[in-house]
């Protein structure tokens, strides 16, 4: 084989090798989130347990999404659990409250301009047994206050390996 050649061979075969380790479950999995609704940069994933204020993983496929915005949501969304199982909420027009203090307004607005109307959930409900609300500082994220509580069963965990 000549130079050229032998290089690409090469690495051919590294990236195979990359992909049949990660296929196998033997390299770790990352996230990459390039929105503002998060810390830019990438997460390792794991299966331990999150707890509030860790950040996680959710594939829209587990959520409650409406069909009009679905196509403009990406795959997997990385969010911060806010609040617990136990704690009330109250979402109307105006924004969330937990225990009669307001959260966030709302901003409608999704990703790449997307004007949503009548989209958020509204609530006035105590979290079950395995919920949490999942909600970003980014005031126009999409999370619970659009889609409601999600079970932790749904949920990986996620922690900042760079941030940039």
């Amino acid at each position: 084989m000549k130079g050229t050649a032998k290089i690409i061979f090469v690495i051919s075969l590294i990236l195979n090798v990359i992909l049949l380790l990660g296929n196998a479950k033997l390299l770790p999995e990352i996230h990459i989130n390039y929105t503002d609704s998060a810390p830019k940069g990438f997460y390792l994933i794991s299966n331990d347990e999150p707890g509030k204020d860790d950040y996680v993983i959710v594939s829209k496929e587990d959520l409650d999404i409406a069909e009009e915005i679905y196509e403009y949501i990406p795959g997997s969304l990385l969010k911060k659990i806010a609040f617990n199982e136990n704690e009330a909420i109250v979402i109307d027009e105006d924004g969330l409250y937990i225990d009669g203090n307001v959260i966030h307004m709302f901003e409608q607005v999704i990703s790449e301009g997307l004007r949503v109307e009548n989209i958020p959930y509204y609530c006035n409900i105590v979290l079950g047994d395995n919920e949490v609300f999942l909600l970003n500082d980014h005031p126009g994220s999409f999370d619970s206050r659009y889609f409601g509580p999600v079970s932790k069963d749904i949920l990986r965990k996620a922690e900042p390996l760079w941030i940039f």
